[in-house]
This record gives structure tokens, C-alpha cells and sequence, in this order.
């Protein structure tokens, strides 16, 4: 199976059209330049780790860091090798390489994310000689700034209805949770992205298929964290009610993708597809994430999918 998958490959690449090969080398720049496709800028590259050499993957990332860079300007080009470098260089080495399981790869390219990021952000405070709370009330601050200039000053139906100086004080004190949630949506996305355009891929090298999707649940240990980090928000205990609030909101993301697991599995138990099971998942995301919350955490008592199997 192995050698067919690689035979397979190795045709594709002959066959290919030039123009289409050469994709990789800049479309991982403009979308992560987009704004709006942001998340899936590592998408190309993971596509082309998944069949070439390192080489070749180093070299296409240097050339959409360079796009990046003369477009966006030097702090766009560290984010872009920060969080997209991270993705293309760590998660294929996990997975095909070192042979991780899917949750070890993922939790080691999410601290290769952020370790990546207190480096730079280290090096970077240390060379301008400021504080790095210091550095990080500002850009804040920059950010609130632009969003009242855009809202012309009415600042009620902004930040849910907080005071701005409220709203960025939560935005500062809860900045490690947040990114740490980009960093781990921008990690499972693509992840899930590139088994659906190379399930051949993940069938042959770790022997997974489409049942994996609506099948994966988050560590059992997890759920003892969860409850305990959530019991500190209950009364106001300073540091570690901070602190507490931060491993909260991590640990309901990763309940988050599991309830979107079980959806996944109720949505194909009763054979609905297309638009309607777009639109599902849009609603839920959107509209009701709690229930999407919920809907993870209980599964470990409650273990949703099985009662659908045994009726």
C-alpha cells in the first residue's frame, strides 16, 4: 500500500502542470495575507511536505516569508513564520516521521507555536529595551484605538458590552488562553484540512481513515483539570482565579473540538449532507457554542455516540 501511495505520488508530480507545482511557493504568502483565509495559509505547504523533501519545503517557505515580507512588513513576516512555519516544519515531522499519535502531534506543534512565539516576542522586547507587559498594553491599546476610530466613538455595543479599558484589561489578562486557541485552531483546521485532501496518505503511513473524524475524543484525564480550573472562577482568588480562567478557556477548546466530533457523528448517523450539514455546523459554532461546549465535555459520562449504536 505504501509503494502505491508513493508510485501514485510520484505520478502526480510528473503529470502536474507547472504553474500548479509552483503553487506552493506563494499561495501560503496571499492567503495568509487575506486576512480572511488566514487560518489555512499553512494548507499549500503542508501539501507539498506531504510529498517532496524537507528541501524543497524550506525553500517554499523562505520564498512566501519573503512575499510576506515585502508586502506586510517585517512584524507580518515574523507572524507568518511563527505560526505558519510552525504548522509546515513540526506537524509533518510529528505525524510521518517521529510516527506521534494525532493528539501528541498536535500538542507538540501547538508548543512549538507558542515557544516560537516567546522567543521572538523575547528577542524583540529585549532589543527595543521594553517590558514586554509594556509592549503588549500598547498594541493592545493600538488595537482598541482603531477599532472606535472605525465605530466613530460609540463604544456601548462594543467588547460585550464592556468599557474599553474593562474589555482590554480581559484582552491582556487572558492573552495566553487566546493564543493558544488560534494556535491549536490553526494546528486541528489544517491538520483536518490535509486529511481530507490526502486520506490515502493518512490510510497508508498511520492507518487512518474518515471514521477517525467523528470518532475522536479528548483524553479522559483532561476532564478532572477542567472541573478544577473552572472551581476557581467561583471566588475571586486573585493570581489563580487567573490563572484558572486561562486553563479554562484551553481545555473547553479542545472539549469544543470534540463536540464537533459528536456532531460530525449524529450528522452522518441521520445522513445529512451539503449545505444543511454546512449550515449545522455554522449554527452550532456560531449560534450555540455552549451547547457545542457542553455537548463535549458530558460526552465523557454520557458517551453520546454509543447510545446511538446500541439503538
Amino acid at each position: 500500500m505504501n509503494e502505491s501511495v508513493q508510485t501514485s505520488q510520484t505520478q502526480d508530480q510528473q503529470f502536474m502542470p507547472v504553474w500548479l507545482r509552483l503553487f506552493p511557493f506563494f499561495l501560503s504568502a496571499f492567503l495568509f495575507l487575506s486576512v480572511f483565509f488566514t487560518l489555512f495559509a499553512p494548507l499549500p505547504l503542508l501539501s507539498l511536505a506531504i510529498r517532496t523533501n524537507i528541501k524543497k519545503v524550506a525553500l517554499a517557505l523562505a520564498v512566501n516569508t519573503a512575499i510576506v515580507l515585502f508586502l506586510g512588513g517585517p512584524s507580518s513576516a515574523c507572524f507568518f513564520v511563527t505560526f505558519v512555519g510552525g504548522v509546515v516544519l513540526a506537524l509533518p515531522y510529528c505525524l510521518f516521521t517521529r510516527n506521534f499519535s494525532v493528539n501528541k502531534s498536535v500538542a507538540v506543534t501547538v508548543v512549538s507555536i507558542i515557544f516560537s512565539v516567546g522567543v521572538i516576542f523575547s528577542l524583540y522586547c529585549m532589543s527595543q529595551q521594553i517590558a514586554p507587559m509594556v509592549w503588549l498594553e500598547q498594541q493592545v491599546q493600538v488595537v482598541f484605538d482603531q477599532v472606535l476610530a472605525v465605530s466613530a466613538g460609540d463604544s456601548t455595543k462594543l467588547f460585550g458590552g464592556l468599557p474599553p479599558e474593562v474589555a482590554k484589561k480581559n484582552l491582556i489578562q487572558e492573552f495566553p488562553s487566546t493564543l493558544f486557541i488560534f494556535s491549536l485552531i490553526m494546528v486541528w483546521v489544517n491538520f483536518l484540512m490535509l486529511f481530507k485532501f490526502s486520506p490515502l496518505v493518512f490510510k497508508s503511513k498511520l492507518n487512518l481513515d474518515f471514521t477517525f473524524l467523528k470518532t475522536w475524543r479528548a483524553p479522559d484525564y483532561l476532564v478532572w483539570p477542567t472541573i478544577l480550573s473552572g472551581a476557581t472562577l467561583l471566588i475571586d482568588m486573585g493570581t489563580l482565579s487567573l490563572v484558572g480562567l486561562n486553563v479554562f478557556k484551553v481545555l473547553l477548546s479542545i472539549y469544543a473540538i470534540q463536540g464537533l466530533s459528536v456532531l460530525s457523528y449524529f450528522l452522518d448517523h441521520w445522513k445529512v449532507t451539503g449545505m444543511l450539514r454546512s449550515a449545522g455546523y455554522l449554527i452550532v459554532v456560531f449560534l450555540v457554542t455552549p451547547f457545542l461546549l457542553a455537548l463535549g465535555f458530558f460526552d465523557f459520562w454520557f458517551n453520546f455516540r454509543s447510545k446511538v449504536k446500541s439503538t
